[in-house]
């Protein structure tokens, strides 16, 4: 039985957090003994851990106080494959692997775009540097795009065979499920004007000013609403962008949500307007649930998913007439047929699809050892 040591800070609500979350039981379905190291236990996803993935976690403050736990338990443990998600955790993983000298095939996942990542502070792009460097020791590294792929090829100089891309992966079933609850709120549930769905973190990345001035747009010319769900540093300023925008009253800020699938289900568009992405989970999710999707073309993910513009509007980065008009475009009716075509292609990125896709890159890594 092949042993699996798998990495992360926590399980709060994200995209490597879901990977982490749906991906473990397909391994421990294939054979294998599956060990997940928390730095810190818990998040709003550890309800969801299954109860047959044997979990380590010094439940410690920060990642430098969980070193030498994790150090303890690789030891321990002795695993054949080791796979450590974050670039913070990547980093560490690979110096603690390779100090310990373990006989294990390393792989890193990359759940962002480094390049346009490592931007924004110090201390990111340090990461980054040291990432360049550092994933060389590593077997494979995996983006969650290829459009992430080619960025880290691009700037940290690997050698092709070594980045692979697996995608984020969607579990169907449940969110399905998820979308049949209501949201709680009356004027979504039930709502007699268009709705615009937009689900994120209320930070700069998420590029959420550029929607609501879109979205001034878009109210100019028919009646509708935008539904923005999350929290974040932003949130403040949003609202007072809405109101200088006297659009208090159609932009909606019901903050955090542990099931977004219902506000998405019952979106006529769910809109996208990130300055830069890894993959965006949200937009396979609305695929998934055969929910129509805008989004600006930004490096890397939302054209991928969207097979440039097969199963979606897409519009270049910037040019709020151009994703006003989409906007509009897509609040029409939308016929059975097309959300049938929409969820097919929400199914590409099925969790045994993702599931053979990483195994294939352990397989890939273990053998080249």
């Amino acid at each position: 039985m092949k042993k699996l040591f798998w990495i992360m800070h926590d399980l709060e609500f994200g995209g490597a957090e879901s990977m982490t979350i749906q991906l473990l039981p397909a391994f421990v379905d294939a054979g294998y003994d599956v060990t997940l190291f928390l730095v810190r236990t818990g998040g709003g996803l550890f309800e969801k851990l299954d109860p047959r993935v044997r979990l380590i976690s010094p439940d410690a403050a920060s990642l430098r106080r969980g070193l030498r736990p994790l150090a303890e338990a690789l030891r321990t443990v002795r695993p054949d494959v080791v796979v450590s998600n974050l670039t913070h955790l990547n980093l560490a993983a690979i110096l603690t692997a390779r100090l310990l000298r373990l006989d294990a095939a390393l792989i890193v996942i990359e759940h962002s775009t480094p390049s346009l990542n490592n931007t924004q502070s110090i201390k990111e792009r340090s990461l980054a540097s040291l990432a360049s460097l550092a994933y060389r020791l590593a077997d494979r590294v995996v983006a969650v795009s290829q459009g992430a792929a080619e960025d880290i090829l691009r700037m940290m100089r690997l050698p092709a065979a070594k980045v692979a891309v697996v995608y984020n992966p969607i579990d169907a079933d449940a969110i399905r499920a998820q979308a049949e609850e209501p949201t709680g709120i009356d004027a979504i549930d039930q709502a007699e004007t268009p709705l615009i769905v937009a689900v994120g973190r209320l930070e700069r990345q998420k590029n959420f000013s550029f929607l609501i001035r879109a979205f001034r747009l878009v109210r100019d010319r028919r009646d509708c609403r935008l539904v923005l769900v999350g929290d974040g540093s932003e949130a403040a300023e949003l609202k007072r962008l809405a109101a200088e925008l006297k659009l208090a009253d159609d932009v909606l800020f019901p903050g955090f949500q542990a099931n977004p699938f219902a506000f998405i289900a019952r979106a006529n568009v769910l809109s996208c307007s990130s300055e830069y992405e890894g993959f965006n989970r949200t937009i396979a999710e609305a695929l998934t649930l055969g929910t129509p999707v805008v989004s600006v073309d930004c490096p890397s993910g939302p054209a991928e998913i969207l097979a440039n513009g097969v199963y979606g509007r897409l519009t270049p980065v910037g040019e709020l007439n151009a994703f006003a008009d989409a906007l509009l475009a897509a609040l029409g009716p939308i016929p059975p047929e097309e959300r049938a075509r929409l969820r097919a292609r929400g199914n590409d990125f099925s969790v045994g699809r993702i599931f053979t896709a990483m195994e294939n890159v352990i397989q890939s890594a273990s053998g080249d050892r």
